[in-house]
């Protein structure tokens, strides 16, 4: 969980301990199972059936001792056996910073340091960006790059204002050198979000960027995750080594995978459907440059998380699963939804969800060939 300030223990836990839950976190109850979610930094705690229910008598009210003895009447179970249990189960929940003394003051918070680019002013001049109005949001735009910044221009006239910007979008380009192609990074408010090799590309994406910033329509939910469409099967991929995907068109080409060229996915919740439209604002898109998913609605079928649990094989229970499944959901600077957190259950039921360890970038697109039936290709050492 984000680090907290809950200072010494005034007294060791035991039958007298007055426990209470952080009021700050939130409970999201999957089957007999529960999640222990802070909503404002995505972390989270996967409780088993027998924590769950500890936790729920966790009320600031009732001593260990209390809540051992109701539930050892209501279990028919030794009285001091449950003492145990219960003693162990909070003692678990206070080293993880989700539950404090309740005779103490309630726990301080510490804000999470987030790492985000800084640009020097000498990087972008005044004349390299402008503000767009997206509803109530007004976004600064702004590129190092002149040919790009041109193109954006078009791209984004109608929407251009003079209100000031409480968002920004940056793009910043490297030049080609050679056979080298320049790299044209996307970042949003200082933290990377895509990449790519062609400026048509990336200003069909910075409207898609854009577009994020409107609210989600009714009855769907947007994930961090990429869409890939094979011919029988549509893919949600999300997790470290996500961003190498936006420059593997050909490999995923190859492999028979068409990707949806948006930065975040929209799913339908009740059908476990992805939908795929063009931008909601009033923008011309210039043509694509490569194959693009055409508008439509794909049937989710698989989901593959990297780097989101060290030892996929023993995500077993249900609040594991959700747990390892929250980075969909994690968009940065914005609160988790508890409803979208208790939907990933559902995910989680009716889609073949895979975790990767994410030590090897390779690895994911290995995952990506197999999945459409390919047999990846050794890697071939580079000569000492």
């Amino acid at each position: 969980m984000t680090q907290r300030d809950h200072g010494a223990m005034s007294r060791p836990i035991d039958a007298s301990f007055l426990g209470c839950q952080d009021p700050a976190l939130e409970t999201i109850e999957i089957e007999d199972e529960a999640l222990v979610l802070d909503p404002s930094s995505g972390d989270r705690v996967p409780l088993n059936g027998t924590a769950a229910l500890i936790w729920a008598c966790l009320d600031g009210e009732g001593t260990v001792g209390e809540i051992s003895a109701d539930l050892a009447e209501g279990l028919e179970i030794p009285y001091e056996a449950v003492l145990r249990d219960v003693i162990a189960a909070v003692s678990g929940f206070v080293d993880r910073a989700i539950a404090y003394d309740a005779t103490d003051a309630p726990p301080e918070h510490t804000a999470r340091e987030e790492h985000r680019a800084a640009f020097l002013d000498s990087d972008f001049p005044a004349d390299a960006g402008f503000t767009v109005g997206v509803g109530d949001t007004h976004v600064r735009v702004q590129a190092n790059d002149a040919e790009l910044r041109e193109l954006l221009d078009a791209v984004l006239a109608p929407l251009a204002d003079d209100a000031p910007a409480q968002s920004e979008i940056t793009i910043a380009s490297t030049p080609t050198r050679g056979r080298v192609l320049g790299l044209h990074h996307l970042y949003r408010d200082g933290t990377l979000e895509f990449r790519c090799t062609d400026r048509t590309r990336m200003a069909r994406a910075v409207a898609a960027w854009l577009d994020a910033f409107l609210p989600p329509e009714p009855g769907t939910v947007r994930l961090e995750a990429n869409l890939l469409v094979s011919r029988n099967k549509a893919s949600l991929f999300a997790g470290s080594f996500r961003e190498i995907l936006d420059l593997a068109d050909r490999r995923l080409a190859r492999a028979g995978w068409g990707m949806a060229d948006a930065p975040v996915t929209v799913v339908d919740r009740l059908r476990l459907t992805a939908i795929v439209q063009r931008p909601r604002l009033d923008v011309v898109l210039p043509a694509p440059t490569g194959k693009v998913l055409p508008p439509g609605e794909y049937a989710i079928t698989d989901v593959v998380l990297v780097g989101s649990e060290p030892d996929p094989a023993r995500l077993a229970a249900p609040a594991q699963k959700v747990a390892a499944l929250l980075p969909l959901l994690a968009e940065p600077g914005r609160p988790v939804p508890p409803d979208d957190v208790e939907w990933l259950w559902t995910v989680a039921q009716r889609a073949e969800c895979q975790w990767i360890t994410g030590f090897d970038e390779h690895e994911l697109l290995d995952t990506i060939d197999r999945m459409a039936g390919r047999t990846p290709r050794p890697s071939t050492p580079l000569p000492r």
